[in-house]
């Protein structure tokens, strides 16, 4: 459950950010600017004053609505995009911000349109920071306690939340081995990205 939530709300996570950031790139838009920093405020905001705000939200909405979506794997995901879009966004931003205009410049030049732009030059160039954004995402979402005791579905259960549920009961044996697999996961994604930072500095 960890891991594919964790997956699924990184990726969800690193695409919304890369839409706005490279929307505010290419437009230069006041308005655009201020949608880019308005979804980094999430991570200013702790997860349980998240996750209690969604279920206040979904109980003044129509009732088959809020039964469909409170305790649900989409609510939870949905959480866990505003709590950490902040932290997906800010490995994608400094990248595309070393990058001159003139690349943008050449590719409109010769007829690319933005979607051409994004895919042709921006995803290449950054294909190193969009796979740190997702291992510093994976790593914050697979110990996200808060959000996910809240607005998880019925017994849906992670390593953080195992890790929770037997401490509580004092059963520390048990507790350690859910927490030192958050631990030995999280090593292992680090001992990557301080590679990719590596390959990234020997490249430039």
């Amino acid at each position: 459950n960890s891991i594919s939530v964790s997956s699924i709300a990184s990726f969800l996570i690193i695409t919304i950010a890369l839409f706005f950031l490279f929307i505010e790139k290419i437009s230069k838009s006041r308005v655009n600017y201020f949608i880019s920093q308005l979804i980094s405020l999430g991570y200013a905001i702790p997860g349980a004053v998240i996750g209690l705000g969604l279920i206040m939200m979904f109980t003044y909405i129509d009732k088959s609505v809020s039964f469909t979506f409170l305790g649900s794997f989409s609510l939870l995901i949905y959480a866990y995009t505003i709590r950490f879009l902040a932290v997906g966004k800010s490995p994608i931003k400094s990248s595309l911000e070393k990058h001159p205009e003139s690349y943008d410049d050449a590719g409109k030049n010769l007829g690319l349109g933005p979607l051409k732009l994004l895919q042709k030059i921006h995803l290449p160039i950054n294909k190193f920071a969009l796979i740190t954004a997702f291992i510093v995402t994976f790593i914050d979402l697979m110990k996200e306690l808060p959000i996910t005791l809240i607005l998880r579905p019925f017994n849906f259960d992670t390593l953080a939340t195992q890790t929770y549920e037997f401490a509580v009961e004092e059963m520390i044996p048990l507790s350690s081995i859910y927490s030192l697999t958050i631990i030995l996961i999280g090593s292992i994604l680090l001992l990557i990205l301080k590679n990719i930072i590596n390959k990234q500095i020997n490249v430039s």
